[in-house]
């Protein structure tokens, strides 16, 4: 039964509330009043596709795109820590032979291979007390996986065995440029090394072999090294150093060319095409080389950054983070807390963004060959070493997500007049909940799924008024709500 609305029999109007096409994105920097209904105050798990709200992003746990016909990757077992893919041109048979290569929990590293119709873990052997890093790299030519970490030696993994380096620089962070690896190193906190010209496994220092830059000054440490065009950035704590490493090292310079205010966190950093994108403890940031401008401010006080990881797919750049949406609600793996429950999707292109909410993501790998093409994901929560990939379906393992997009509490740009909301007119292919919340109290209304307009009827009264949409299907389709309202210049 619907509770009737008492409002004043004298100077009553009508208004119209159209939302246009879900255009303006989330929104939580400014007060809800002041937004109109174009942004969103929340929403999570929906995409906005053509000026309806479609479904967004899904993941699938137990398995991964089949890989040269074989099944989906089983479980490790225990705990992955870390994931790189490993590009491998096979030396004999002249034909891609990848592989993805994981750091367990026992600290030994493993590689997914197929053997037949399936794939299998192999033990490499290879064990590392502390989180490695792996670069790629053609040495000798042969494609090479170069795998160190703090306090250990260098080991060189070519797909059928591995050796290790003597006296290599325990590496934190790699990259090629100009046939030279250039490292942040755990011993030294304030140095970039060099290796030796096309040889990663020469780090004798001299003025003809490896040396070392030192970045002592008020920027912080080194954290971070990407080979960007013609220069390799340095990523530091508060700053952004770039180093012209071409040719003899005599001619190596090093410039300057940001300060951040915040503590840079160099799991977040990727290359975007021409822009490499960044997070810091005071926001995200798009970085063009010489330029740093901050991005997502609209949302940037709703996110926890400290422990966030980025990576680039598909034109977009992917930050699994935590993010705050104020609604007291457990979706998935938040149940029992979790640090990154939401995986943001920004659009490099347009500046547009989603949220995909409810996985604890702990690692984002992009996975890229001449054959494939996908991102990695590893659940925090998943002991078992279960690997999820990202889908574009809206379900998790087939199931579909809960989705919501809430618009802000506001007065409507009429801070006097009491409004009573009496109809909702939308279009909705799937069921769906409309729930209509005021100052006063919040009544929610089941729609069936349709092909034509449906129309709800409301009868929900207050100064300040706010509507969602809440959906449990797969396949959504929510278009072109408008609330039908009458007000009043007084209240009940």
């Amino acid at each position: 039964m619907i509770a009737p609305v008492n409002m004043p029999s004298k100077r009553v109007s009508h208004m119209l509330v159209d939302i246009p096409g879900f255009s303006g994105g989330v929104y939580s920097a400014a007060d809800e009043n002041r937004l109109p209904y174009a942004y969103a105050a929340k929403s999570y798990n929906f995409r906005l596709s053509d000026g309806a709200l479609r479904d967004g992003s899904g993941f699938k746990r137990v398995g991964m795109p089949a890989i040269d016909g074989a099944a989906g990757l089983p479980p490790l077992g225990q705990r992955i820590r870390g994931i790189w893919h490993y590009k491998r041109m096979h030396p004999v048979h002249n034909q891609r032979a990848d592989e993805i290569v994981a750091w367990a929990a026992d600290g030994y590293v493993y590689a997914y291979r197929t053997t037949g119709t399936a794939f299998a873990f192999v033990n490499l052997g290879i064990h590392f007390a502390t989180e490695p890093t792996a670069i790629n790299y053609r040495l000798n030519s042969e494609d090479v996986l170069l795998i160190s970490a703090r306090g250990e030696q260098m080991r060189v993994y070519n797909g059928e065995g591995y050796y290790g380096v003597i006296n290599s620089p325990c590496m934190l962070s790699a990259d090629i440029h100009a046939e030279r690896l250039f490292a942040v190193v755990g011993d030294d906190p304030y140095a970039v090394l060099f290796s030796d010209d096309l040889d990663p496994t020469n780090w004798s220092v001299s003025g003809t072999e490896a040396g070392f830059i030192e970045l002592a000054d008020g920027r912080g440490a080194v954290r971070r090294v990407v080979s960007f065009f013609d220069y390799v950035y340095v990523f530091r704590d508060y700053g952004i150093s770039r180093i012209s490493g071409y040719g003899d090292q005599s001619q190596f310079s090093v410039t300057h060319v940001f300060t951040s205010g915040g503590r840079i966190f160099p799991s977040t950093v990727a290359v975007c095409g021409e822009l490499i994108i960044f997070a810091a403890t005071d926001g995200v940031y798009i970085f063009d080389g010489l330029n740093c401008s901050s991005i997502l401010s609209e949302i940037s006080e709703r996110m926890s950054l400290g422990d966030s990881h980025g990576a680039y797919y598909n034109g977009r750049y992917w930050l699994a983070c935590g993010f705050d949406y104020k609604d007291g609600n457990e979706i998935l793996d938040e149940a029992g807390g979790c640090v990154n429950n939401t995986l943001l999707e920004y659009d490099v292109r347009s500046g547009g963004f989603t949220l995909t909410r409810g996985f604890d993501i702990c690692g984002l790998l992009q996975y890229e060959n001449d054959r494939h093409y996908f991102l990695l994901a590893l659940a925090a929560k998943n002991t078992d070493g279960r690997m999820f990939f990202l889908n574009s379906d809206g379900r998790a393992d087939g199931t579909a997500l809960p989705k919501n997009w809430t618009s802000p509490m506001s007065d409507l740009s009429n801070p006097d007049k009491y409004k009573a909301v009496r109809e909702i007119h939308l279009v909705s292919r799937t069921d769906c909940t409309v729930t209509v919340r005021t100052d006063e109290r919040t009544e929610s209304f089941a729609v069936k799924g349709a092909g034509g307009v449906q129309r709800v009827h409301c009868n929900v009264g207050g100064r300040l008024v706010s509507v969602s949409f809440d959906c449990y299907e797969p396949d959504c389709y929510i278009s072109h709500p408008m609330l039908k309202l009458a007000l009043s210049g007084g209240g009940i």
